[in-house]
């Protein structure tokens, strides 16, 4: 089923960017949220993203 296969989007600014995850129906998974272009603001993104994969329930 599509809405298992989202995608995650990143808008990359010199010094943050946003992220955000939906699915191809447009059902929003990740909330947009921004984060700075350092060790501990990519740190936090990747979080996000670990916690709401751990959610998202994936069948083939």
């Amino acid at each position: 089923m599509l809405v298992n296969r989202p995608a995650i989007g990143i808008d990359v600014a010199k010094n943050f960017c946003f992220y955000a995850a939906v699915s191809p129906t447009c059902t929003t998974f990740l909330k947009p949220f921004r984060a700075l272009n350092t060790k501990q603001g990519l740190l936090f993104a990747l979080g996000q993203i670990k916690k709401w994969k751990r959610r998202l329930v994936v069948s083939p």
